[in-house]
């Protein structure tokens, strides 16, 4: 896994991040609407669509259209259950053509606000933490829609920092980058990209003990983008969070027309 590191201006508080997070993982394990990973059904290179409650390779639906108006474009996902259900994870900014990804925190609790800093291999994309609405904070992934869709050629194929196959992902790895969140190194992550396929790793401090996982949902709940899943520590290495995201075929599709 290629190594980036991007320094904020001050230091992350990793722990209190890695402390909240736990919280509400461990309440999501009782929680209405949780439920089995069923994989992400889509190779590296290829792209994949959204099913009901799964995502598969192939023609699915999912609300994009082929109009060649950018307001027909639409892709707004939230995690299905537990403390963060109908935190919205994944949408689409129209303006700057980017896929935007966010890896959310407890309102209420302060982390810091970090500018979002910029990832320097791919040009474009960004990573920081920003405010929410309801006062709370989200760890932001920022992507360019073209590199979404098409990937990039320079990266090779990496697993979960501790080794273990990536959640969700049908060959277990995907093109991935490595990204040290503060000055100390102690909050890391990983990028993974692939042509229509985005997922992203961030260690805890603190154990979050079980694997658990979440469907990202429409509001209607009817479609899934991806994954939330929490990966519990193993010998060596700290324990963390994981999200998948695909883009389904017809938006994809959409998508590229418009580029």
């Amino acid at each position: 896994m290629k190594q980036i590191n991007i320094e904020s201006k001050r230091t992350l508080k990793a722990k209190l991040l890695a402390t909240t997070v736990l919280a509400s993982t461990l309440s999501v394990a009782c929680a209405p609407g949780f439920e089995t990973v069923t994989a992400l059904s889509c190779m590296s290179g290829q792209s994949c669509s959204a099913t009901n409650g799964s995502l598969s390779g192939g023609g699915g639906t999912n609300g994009g259209s082929s109009s060649s108006d950018w307001s027909a474009i639409s892709m707004d996902g939230s995690i299905n259950g537990g403390r963060f259900d109908r935190t919205k994870v994944v949408d689409i900014d129209k303006t700057a053509k980017t896929l935007v990804v966010r890896l959310p925190f407890i309102a209420g609790v302060q982390i810091g606000i970090e500018a979002p800093l910029p990832i320097k291999e791919i040009p474009g994309a960004t990573i920081g933490i920003e405010p929410n609405t309801d006062g709370s904070s989200a760890l932001v992934l920022r992507l360019p829609l073209a590199k979404v869709l098409r990937g990039v050629d320079f990266l090779q194929p990496g697993r979960l920092p501790n080794g273990d196959p990536l959640p969700a992902i049908p060959e277990g790895e995907l093109p991935s980058l490595g990204l040290s969140l503060s000055r100390s190194a102690d909050l890391k992550g990983a990028l993974y990209l692939s042509p229509t396929v985005v997922g992203l790793f961030v260690n805890t401090k603190f154990d979050p003990t079980i694997r658990l996982t979440m469907p990202i949902r429409d509001q209607a709940r009817t479609k899934t983008y991806g994954y939330f899943t929490s990966i519990p520590a193993k010998q060596g290495f700290d324990g963390g969070f994981f999200i998948s995201i695909a883009l389904p075929d017809d938006l994809a599709r959409a998508i590229d027309d418009l580029l």
